[in-house]
Parts: structure tokens; C-alpha cells; sequence
């Protein structure tokens, strides 16, 4: 019982590392495509849809624009 207790605790752990991971990498992204602007406003939807459209097929004009969109929406 103990063992699985532990095998679940270390892999719970495990999984927050690697958010925080994915979290720090989605927001290098975002700096790079709408530069000086604060992403501390965003919401856990906000990030969802970032993540929509840096994985999307558009090109990299539009991917900027909707992600500038999504930012400035935030910061109102």
C-alpha cells in the first residue's frame, strides 16, 4: 500500500515539474510573438487559447495578430 502511495505521490510531482515546464515555454512563446506587453493578466483560457493558435497551421503574420488580440484583451 505504502509503495503505491508513493508511485502516485512521485508521479504527481513529476507532472507539476513538468507544467511549470510547459508554463515557462508558453510564455517565452508569447513574448516573442507580442514583445513588451504584460502577461501577468492572463487566464488560464487566455494561455488555452495562445496555445490553439501557436499549434495552428497559420502563418506567422496571423498567429501574431491573434496573439496580440488575445493579450490586449487581457490587459482590459
Amino acid at each position: 500500500m505504502r509503495f503505491i502511495f508513493l508511485v502516485a505521490l512521485s508521479t504527481f510531482v513529476a507532472s507539476l515539474g513538468f507544467s511549470s515546464t510547459a508554463y515557462a515555454s508558453l510564455e517565452s512563446d508569447i513574448a516573442r510573438y507580442a514583445p513588451n506587453q504584460d502577461l501577468s493578466n492572463l487566464t488560464d483560457f487566455d494561455r488555452q487559447q495562445i496555445q490553439m493558435i501557436l499549434s495552428s497551421s497559420d502563418f506567422e503574420g496571423h498567429k501574431r495578430s491573434k496573439i496580440r488580440n488575445v493579450v490586449r484583451k487581457s490587459n482590459n
